[in-house]
């Protein structure tokens, strides 16, 4: 039985240095589909992938005349270094992915069978799908399941080259108030020039709009924006003429426990809005001794904030020690949690990002009584909704946070004992809305593809199917939104942008928040998270694979297949067991 290459030799340390490179790709990577921890690079997924199935020619087997090597250890050697950097997949297969192929396929004479019994992310088996293998990835996750459909299967599947009218490609995406007219209206066509666009790709990014624009037709109102003349709702305005808030800046309060005092204590962890070399802007606390409050001020540019003797990093509370700002007392970390945990934990806005679509950078203000009242409004609108929720559950996650001490969400300590806490009104208002629109959507999006297949004699494709992959992308992309759309969104003012829940691996208790507007263009709205989403799928969208993965969702020890059916089996570790030998 000849051995493996990878059981001979491999080139570890270019593998491991491109490894390490590919954590900071993003744009363009498949990891921007959805998070998952333990997701494999894929430069190690794709070269030891290729050194476990091709086999080892041993140490006196000449290279090809045309290679530039002695013997094919070599030849072999060097393309697994020009397979491995993350600029040989990014536009599609290189010359080199093609070479590992070919010579994969002259080795088996047909595709190899490989499973991943513990796909996770799905890293190892979209690698040994774009080497040409018949792939099959399993896990007991649902969730991982998921991510390996969106990126092993449905894309293969379905991203199929069609020619339309362009009329019909470049249609209008905003919807009628009367729904019944929607699809009529955007599959209207007429004969003429025509455009060639990837299936899934197009009804995904058209199906994205539809529902953004028809969410913001409902609730854009709540996030108003700004002119000359003050705030004016989004129905009444275009982008080009005003401002757009991106963000609403907020902290969470406790009250003062000194009995002569009681002030309103904000618990702000720092106070810079924007840090960054040529750009400094703060918020600076001014109290009002007489009448114990706390008002604020922006200091808006470096001289402003050292004139005013203020360092925007010293916020008022560390390690859940919060100091009043009227009294200077310290409420103790034990004492926050208590008053967290007994409802006296309240949460205040401070201030507003803005954004204009033709100018560059962002701009701040403090918060008014007409944002708050915008706010609350928000808020009563939320209520009227969920009465008149027509699906079959209520949408709002009330299930049970993990509890006190756990080890990567200890946030019940503070009073966050079910997950609906973790987000304010209006924030559960733009989910929910984006999720009513998803899930009223079905027919109109079913009613959509039929016609579609019908026109370009797709028929041999079941439309319930390309359906469930275009929810399934919807849904991924309400999910990578949420993840911007929490108190727990933190307010980066070294890039002024938000940062999601989970810049690290797990939920932290956060005392000051940004509020993010899913209609704006910025990080984690609607907008930026599919089309990232779309381009981090590029290569699965538009490459040709010639075959798509086989997921399946189950455990490991009970898999439903025959006995010796896969050539090899590739798991997490990154080992191989030989099966056909």
């Amino acid at each position: 039985m000849k051995k493996r290459l990878i059981e001979h030799n491999i080139p570890l340390a270019e593998i491991s240095e491109e490894s390490a490179r590919e954590k900071n790709i993003r744009h363009g990577h498949p990891s921007t589909l959805h998070i998952w921890w333990a997701r494999r690079p894929l430069a190690a997924s794709r070269a030891t992938a290729f050194a476990a199935l091709i086999d080892d020619p041993g140490p006196d087997e000449p290279a090809p005349e045309d290679s530039g090597f002695e013997t094919q250890r070599e030849y072999l050697q060097d393309l697994i270094k020009r397979i491995t950097p993350w600029e040989a997949v990014k536009d599609g297969n290189s010359e080199a992915i093609e070479e590992a192929r070919q010579l994969i396929a002259e080795q088996y004479g047909q595709p190899p069978k490989v499973l991943d019994p513990f796909a996770g992310g799905g890293s190892i088996p979209l690698e040994a799908l774009r080497l040409g293998c018949e792939t099959y990835a399993s896990d007991y996750n649902p969730v991982a399941v998921f991510i390996e459909k969106a990126t092993l299967e449905w894309p293969q599947k379905f991203g199929i080259e069609v020619e339309l009218p362009k009329e019909f490609v470049h249609g209008s995406t905003r919807m009628d108030a009367d729904k019944e007219k929607s699809v009529s209206q955007s599959t209207l066509w007429d004969e003429g020039e025509t455009e060639k666009v990837n299936l899934l790709a197009y009804l995904v990014e058209k199906w994205a709009n539809i529902i953004l624009e028809e969410a913001r037709e409902e609730i854009g109102q709540f996030y108003p924006h700004e002119s000359a003349d003050g705030l004016i709702g989004a129905r009444e305005i275009e982008h080009q003429d005003g401002w757009i808030p991106v963000g609403y800046l907020w902290a969470r309060t406790i009250p003062c426990q000194n009995p002569s005092c009681g002030a309103e204590i904000p618990l702000i962890k720092q106070f810079w809005l924007a840090k960054k070399k040529n750009k400094k802007i703060a918020y600076r606390p001014v109290v009002d001794y007489l009448n114990k409050q706390v008002d604020f001020e922006i200091l808006e540019n470096a001289a402003a904030i050292e004139a005013a003797n203020f360092d925007p990093s010293e916020g008022t509370v560390s390690r859940a020690n919060a100091r009043c700002l009227v009294c200077e007392q310290v409420t103790k970390a034990k004492q926050t949690r208590q008053l967290a945990r007994n409802g006296k934990m309240d949460e205040l806005m401070i201030a507003v990002v803005f954004h204009h679509p033709d100018q560059f950078g962002k701009r701040y203000r403090l918060a008014t009584e007409e944002d708050v009242r915008v706010f609350n409004e928000a808020a009563v609108y939320l209520e009227e909704k969920l009465a008149n929720w027509p699906h079959l559950e209520t949408p709002i996650p009330n299930e049970l946070a993990p509890p006190e001490g756990h080890r990567s969400c200890s946030n019940a300590v503070y009073g966050f004992t079910t997950w609906d806490k973790f987000f304010n009104s209006r924030q559960k208002l733009s989910l929910v809305t984006l999720l009513d629109n998803i899930i009223g959507g079905y027919e109109r999006i079913i009613n959509d593809i039929n016609r579609l297949l019908e026109m370009t004699e797709l028929s041999d494709i079941d439309s319930k199917n390309v359906t469930l992959a275009v929810m399934s992308y919807l849904a991924l992309t309400l999910s990578r939104t949420s993840e911007f759309t929490s108190t727990f969104t933190r307010w980066y003012p070294g890039a002024e942008a938000p940062r999601n829940i989970f810049s690290r691996q797990s939920i932290a208790m956060l005392w000051d928040f940004e509020e993010n507007n899913p209609f704006s263009d910025i990080a984690g709205s609607w907008k930026a998270m599919f089309e990232r989403m779309l381009y981090g799928s590029k290569a699965s969208f538009n490459s040709e694979w010639g075959q798509y993965g086989i997921v399946n969702n189950g455990t490991a020890t009970d898999l439903p297949y025959p006995k010796e059916y896969f050539d090899a089996v590739l798991t997490w570790t990154l080992s191989i067991w030989d099966l056909s030998r």
